[in-house]
C-alpha cells in the first residue's frame, strides 16, 4: 500500500473503532454497569496489554526511572485516565454516545486556552491566525453550551419511531450534569496533555510510559470503584456479555491505539491525528441511533456542525508552531 495512503486508512479505521468502543460501552452502561466498575476493569485489560508491549519492545531502551519522573507520573494519572474516564463515562450513563462524542471534541478548544493560561501557546490577535483561534474557540464553547440547553425537533427517522424501538428520554438535569461531567473531563484531559508534554522530553519511553500511567490509574479506578461501590459486589461479578466485551474491547482497543496515534503522529504531525476526528462522531451518530435508536435532533446536529468547522478551521493552522513546555511542572 501506498506510503501516503496507509496513515489515512490507519486513521479512519482507529477512529471507527473509537466509535464502536463508544456504542460498546453505552451498551454496557445502559445494561446497569457502574462506570466506575468499567473503568476499573478496562483500565487492568489495558495495562496488563502495554506492560506486555513494553517489556517486549522497550527492554534495553527504557531510561532509568526518577524520583522525579514517578512522582509526575503518578500526578499524570490522577487527571488522565482516573478523573477523565470516571467523568467522561458518568456523562455518558446520564445523557447518550453521540452526545459525550461530541462534547468531547472541545477538547482542542479547552487545551489551547490552557495552553494561553500556562503560557504554552502564543497568541497575536493582530495576525488573521490569532484572530482565528480566538474566534474558534469561543464560537465552540458557544456551540457546545447551547447543544446542552437546546436541542430543537427530533429528526424523524424510522426506526427511532417505531412502537418496539427502546425510548430515549432525557431529562434536563441529566443533560446539564452529564455535560457538565463530560467538559470536567475534558479538562482534566487537557491537563494531562499538557503534562504529558514535559514528562515525555525526561521519559521518552512512550509505551512504558503509558503503561505505567495505566497501571496507576487502574489502582486508583479500583480503589475509587470498591469505596462506591461497597455496599453492591455484585457490581464486579463478570458475565459472559455486553459488559465484558465492552470491558475488554475497551482495554485491548485502548492499548493497541496509543501505538498506532503515536506512529500517525511520528509520520504525519499530531494535527494529522486530529482531523479525523469528525469520523468518530459521525460513525458513533449512524450507529447509536440505528442500534440503540438514538433520536437525533436539528439544533444539536447544526451546533456540533459548528463546533467541528470552527475548531478544524482554526486549530489544523498550528501543524508548525512550536511550543514552549519549560516550567511547567
Amino acid at each position: 500500500m501506498n506510503n501516503n495512503i496507509l496513515p489515512v486508512v490507519v486513521a479512519i479505521s482507529v477512529q471507527i473503532g473509537l466509535a464502536i468502543m463508544s456504542i460498546f460501552a453505552k451498551f454496557a452502561l445502559d445494561d446497569q454497569l457502574s462506570p466506575r466498575v468499567f473503568v476499573a476493569e478496562r483500565l487492568i485489560f489495558a495495562a496488563t496489554i502495554l506492560s506486555a508491549l513494553a517489556l517486549v519492545f522497550e527492554r534495553n531502551t527504557r531510561p532509568q526511572m526518577t524520583t522525579k519522573i514517578f512522582a509526575q507520573i503518578v500526578i499524570m494519572s490522577i487527571f488522565e485516565p482516573l478523573l477523565e474516564q470516571n467523568l467522561y463515562y458518568t456523562g455518558m450513563q446520564l445523557t447518550t454516545a453521540t452526545f459525550t462524542a461530541a462534547m468531547f471534541n472541545l477538547i482542542p478548544a479547552i487545551t489551547f486556552v490552557m495552553a494561553c493560561v500556562f503560557r504554552l501557546e502564543k497568541v497575536s490577535i493582530h495576525t488573521h491566525r490569532g484572530k482565528a483561534k480566538v474566534v474558534g474557540t469561543c464560537v465552540a464553547v458557544a456551540g457546545a453550551m447551547m447543544m446542552t440547553f437546546w436541542s430543537g425537533q427530533v429528526i424523524p427517522l424510522p426506526w427511532t419511531r417505531s412502537l418496539h424501538a427502546k425510548k430515549i428520554h432525557m431529562h434536563a438535569d441529566g443533560i446539564l450534569e452529564g455535560g457538565l461531567m463530560i467538559v470536567s473531563s475534558c479538562l482534566s484531559w487537557s491537563f494531562y496533555v499538557i503534562l504529558q508534554a514535559k514528562v515525555v522530553v525526561s521519559y521518552p519511553a512512550k509505551l512504558s510510559l503509558t503503561a505505567l500511567i495505566c497501571i496507576m490509574g487502574a489502582i486508583g479506578s479500583t480503589v475509587t470503584a470498591l469505596i462506591w461501590e461497597r455496599n453492591d459486589p455484585k457490581a464486579w461479578k463478570f458475565y459472559p456479555d455486553i459488559t465484558l466485551l465492552a470491558s475488554l474491547y475497551g482495554g485491548c482497543f485502548s492499548a493497541i491505539t496509543v501505538y498506532v496515534v503515536g506512529w500517525m503522529a511520528q509520520k504525519k504531525g499530531p494535527v494529522f491525528v486530529s482531523i479525523f476526528n469528525p469520523i468518530n462522531l459521525i460513525v458513533t451518530a449512524v450507529i447509536s441511533s440505528v442500534v440503540l435508536s438514538e433520536q437525533m435532533f436539528v439544533g444539536r446536529e447544526g451546533k456540533k456542525s459548528l463546533i467541528y468547522s470552527f475548531i478544524y478551521h482554526c486549530f489544523t493552522s498550528q501543524e508548525n508552531q512550536k511550543t514552549k513546555v519549560d516550567g511547567i511542572v
